[in-house]
C-alpha cells in the first residue's frame, strides 16, 4: 500500500480534525505530530501531543488510536533524507 507524503504542519492539521470528530473528542487539540526515526516503511509518525480540554482522557486514548490507525494508512512524514 502507498501511502501520500505531508509535512509535519499539514499532518499535525490533518490529525487535529480527525480527532476532533471522533466521539468525545470535541474539544481536544492535537498540538504536534511526533517523527519516529526508526520506522522507514509505513506510518513513521505518531501523535506526540494532545491538549484535552473538558474531554475525559479515556475519550482522547481512544480517539488518537483510532486517527493514528486510520491517517497512518494514508500518510507518511515527509523527511529531510
Amino acid at each position: 500500500m502507498t501511502t501520500l507524503g505531508r509535512t509535519q504542519e499539514e499532518l499535525t492539521e490533518l490529525a487535529h480534525a480527525a480527532l476532533r470528530n471522533q466521539p468525545g473528542c470535541q474539544t481536544a487539540t492535537v498540538t504536534s505530530i511526533d517523527r519516529a526515526p526508526e520506522l522507514k516503511d509505513g506510518r513513521n509518525w505518531s501523535i506526540g501531543n494532545v491538549s484535552h480540554g473538558s474531554s475525559f482522557v479515556g475519550d482522547i486514548e481512544r480517539g488518537v488510536i483510532v486517527v493514528n490507525y486510520q491517517l497512518g494508512r494514508q500518510f507518511h512524514l515527509l523527511t529531510d533524507d
